[in-house]
């Protein structure tokens, strides 16, 4: 079943039916992340993943910010 399907029934379902056409002029495309939580080792290296430490190589140095590192692998993501 279709997305637009599984709409038009839900409308149905909630006797909306009659409303689609004014409901759907405020509705817009999307896509949905789903996140799934697995362990660092269970994800090869240079795939895309929510949180943990990046991929880096093991000679690899941590920043540091007034002479301490830095409390959170990727903390400077959250300003992308």
């Amino acid at each position: 079943m279709s997305n637009t399907e599984k709409w038009n029934k839900w409308l149905k379902d909630y006797g909306l039916a009659h409303k689609a056409e004014q409901i759907a002029a405020y509705t817009r495309s999307s896509i949905r992340m789903v996140a799934k939580q697995n362990a660092d080792e269970e994800i090869p290296i240079g795939h895309s993943k929510i949180g943990g430490c990046p991929d880096v190589p093991t000679d690899f140095v941590w920043p540091y910010t007034n002479g301490t590192i830095r409390d959170r692998c990727i903390s400077f993501a959250n300003y992308m």
